[in-house]
């Protein structure tokens, strides 16, 4: 029993882990399409283009996004998942779809809470709440197919 509970911690740091690189490479995307918008008003004496955004500043915008995710993760992988993946395990579910749905409750769940959070406080421009929400629902199946691979492998034999 103890080496099915380990399997599903291992999983589910690995779950954390795998959702805080989403949010770092959709950080990095989000500041490259984001500077090729044009801008609101056209530059004095210039081209009214895209801007180029310096390679540190992409990286920059990437790890600020993966900073944000580093609690949202954690708290979504062992206070939302630990719960639903043992309830899977004790149950028998061992599909990648059973997986992949927990992911989706676990998504709006979380994604339900920062909207709620920004629809209350305003803390977010819209354009950053899209990202944010867009960002949640594409971690999050995937941090659960991350569980799935690592609680569902085979044991090794000794």
């Amino acid at each position: 029993m103890n080496a099915q509970r380990d399997r599903l911690l291992g999983g589910l740091a690995a779950a954390w882990a795998t959702a805080v690189m989403v949010a770092f490479v959709a950080g990095c995307l989000y500041a490259i399409t984001s500077s090729m918008e044009p801008p609101l008003a056209p530059p004095v004496g210039g081209s009214s283009g895209p801007v180029a955004v310096p390679f540190e500043a992409v990286l920059s915008i990437g790890t600020v996004a993966a900073i944000v995710a580093v609690p949202i993760a954690g708290l979504a992988a062992f206070v939302l998942g630990l719960p639903i993946f043992r309830f899977w395990n004790r149950r028998g579910y061992s599909s990648p779809i059973a997986y992949l749905g927990a992911g989706a409750l676990i998504a709006g769940v979380v994604a339900g809470t920062v909207a709620a959070a920004h629809y209350l406080v305003g803390f977010l421009a819209r354009s950053d709440l899209v990202f944010g929400i867009v960002t949640i629902f594409a971690a999050a199946p995937l941090s659960a197919l991350t569980v799935w691979a690592i609680d569902r492998r085979p044991l090794r034999s000794p």
